[in-house]
């Protein structure tokens, strides 16, 4: 939302708009001039003639309902940026994880690879970007495209990357074959597709629609291929394979075979529209990844990263990228689940997915905006991580789990905090104490 509305004020549109609690996004948007305010009242659409609204929002939203009665324009964020991406040569990324970094790097390359001033929309500020959005008058237009409420199946892009097609937001699909079948819709209505071979959902899709798209890969035979894969800590190097050809060789500031695979989206869609494969590695190896992607607070004797991981296969991910980069005494993970509904639809898979960790402390489900599912809690996850023999604490204060981790880590421990909510908050005071 916070980069829908600095395109629109750099559009010469009056924004402003609300939110539960202040962050530094907010903040951010009060220096750029547009009004925030805390907490959810009729009084802050005084002045509005249009309301736009996120997918974390319900229905009866206090704002939303003032607004039908005010028969104020009302439309989801998805439809405005639908009419953004009608404006420009639009490239869009969807997928269930990896959107943010394949996008920033996406536009990354187009500004500093091909000099072509793109506009763009990304879900997480990036420092190689300066923002998390701007609005040129460049003709691309690159976009995170988020799947969560399906409105995404509406967009009609010029070419869409997809990262690949997980199981999420059953809230709102009921199983993977309708998540799948989403999926397929937004294919189908782009023009030039970029897809994931490693990944399977996405290789059925290739298949329905008759081999219509350009792929990557680093198991599977593919356009593009990753090969001779290194990593050491951040920096992760490979060699870029087009079509059974050497074309170039990567140095990415980014840990991790997931990291490959998002460079690898990104420079075939480069490549789509025009880019050199030689030029694009040499500006990735200056790419600097987006705000809480394995994002580095403190590197002294211990390591700790923030992430924004919340899936299971984003967490074990980023422990395998741990575990080959860094070799550590301990892994210490803190995770915060994310949603009720998240937590009750597939649960058991974030019972398997610290299997690598040695230490984890499980804090409560952060709800973003959802009431409480009766019987889904925290501690059920804990009891099951128990059960499979895991070192796992349930603690639902700040201020104790950093005393308790200030007391405990020693040189040579690499801590990792994975939630989509708050606890970025802890990761701060953790590294501050540190």
């Amino acid at each position: 939302m916070s980069s829908l509305a600095k395109v629109l004020q750099a559009r010469g549109w009056q924004v402003s708009g609300s939110d539960l609690v202040a962050s530094p996004r907010t903040a951010e948007l009060e220096r750029l001039g547009i009004k925030v305010a805390l907490g959810h009242r009729e009084e802050n659409l005084d002045g509005a003639e249009l309301v736009i609204f996120s997918s974390a929002i319900v229905r009866e939203n206090v704002e939303l309902a003032a607004a039908r009665r005010r028969g104020l324009s009302i439309v989801p964020r998805l439809e405005m940026l639908r009419r953004l991406l009608q404006e420009r040569e639009s490239l869009g990324v969807a997928g269930t994880h990896g959107k943010s970094t394949t996008t920033a790097m996406l536009a990354f390359l187009l500004e500093r690879a091909g000099a072509l001033a793109p506009s763009f929309l990304v879900g997480a500020s990036c420092p190689a970007l300066g923002g998390n959005a701007r609005w040129t008058e460049g003709r691309h237009l690159v976009a995170e495209i988020d799947e969560s409420d399906g409105y995404f199946t509406e967009l009609a892009l010029d070419l869409a990357v997809i990262t690949n097609i997980g199981v999420d937001h059953l809230n709102n699909y009921g199983c993977a074959e309708a998540v799948y079948r989403a999926f397929r819709r937004f294919a189908e209505r782009s023009k030039r597709l970029v897809l994931n071979s490693d990944d399977g959902p996405s290789r059925r899709l290739r298949a329905e629609l008759g081999g219509r798209s350009l792929t990557f890969g680093i198991t599977q035979t593919a356009d593009l291929v990753a090969a001779e894969i290194a990593q050491r800590e951040m920096n992760t190097d490979f060699k870029l394979v087009f079509r059974g050809r050497e074309v170039g060789e990567v140095s990415l500031p980014a840990p991790g075979r997931h990291n490959v695979y998002n460079a690898l989206g990104a420079l075939l869609a480069g490549w789509e529209i025009g880019l050199d494969f030689e030029q694009m590695g040499r500006a990735l190896r200056e790419f600097i990844l987006p705000e809480r992607r394995f994002q580095v607070l403190h590197h002294d004797g211990v390591v700790l990263v923030d992430d924004y991981a919340h899936l299971p296969e984003q967490i074990e991910a980023n422990l395998a990228a741990i575990r080959a980069g860094w070799r550590p005494r301990r892994v210490i993970a803190i995770f915060q689940p994310h949603r009720f509904s998240r937590m009750e639809s597939i649960s058991a898979s974030f019972v398997r997915c610290f299997d690598s960790v040695d230490r984890l402390i499980v804090t409560p489900i952060y709800p973003a905006g959802e009431r409480p599912i009766p019987g889904v809690d925290a501690a059920v996850l804990v009891r099951a991580l128990r059960a499979r023999g895991k070192r796992v604490d349930y603690i639902d204060d700040r201020e104790e789990i950093v005393a308790s981790l200030r007391r405990e880590v020693r040189p040579g421990d690499f801590l990792i905090s994975f939630g989509a909510g708050d606890l970025w908050q802890v990761s701060r005071e953790l590294a501050a104490a540190l």
